[in-house]
C-alpha cells in the first residue's frame, strides 16, 4: 500500500514515519487487511504531475522532472530531464 503526503514546507522522514505509524495502528486495530501488506508512506518527491498552472507556481525554484513525448535535437529518445526552474 502506498500513501503519499504533502505539506507546503515539505515532507521530511520523521512526518513519514508518524503517518506511517498511525495508519498502522488503523490498519491493524480494523483489521481491515487480512493478508501481509507492506506500507510505503513518502512525499510525492521529484515525480510529482505538474497538471495545472498553480502546481508550476508553488514549484517556481525547485527540482522537477520533465518526460518528453518527442525526441529534441534529432535524439529519438528523451525520456527525463532533470531542470532547476
Amino acid at each position: 500500500m502506498r500513501v503519499y503526503i504533502d505539506k507546503e514546507e515539505g515532507i521530511n522522514l520523521e512526518d513519514c514515519e508518524k503517518v506511517s505509524n498511525k495508519i498502522n495502528e488503523i490498519l491493524d486495530k480494523a483489521d481491515y487487511i487480512d493478508k501481509q501488506y507492506f506500507l510505503e508512506v513518502s512525499s510525492p518527491g521529484i515525480e510529482r504531475i505538474l497538471r495545472k498552472d498553480k502546481h508550476l507556481k508553488q514549484n517556481i525554484g525547485k527540482e522537477v522532472e520533465v518526460k518528453l513525448f518527442r525526441p529534441i535535437e534529432k535524439q529519438k529518445v528523451i525520456n527525463r530531464i532533470t531542470y532547476k526552474i
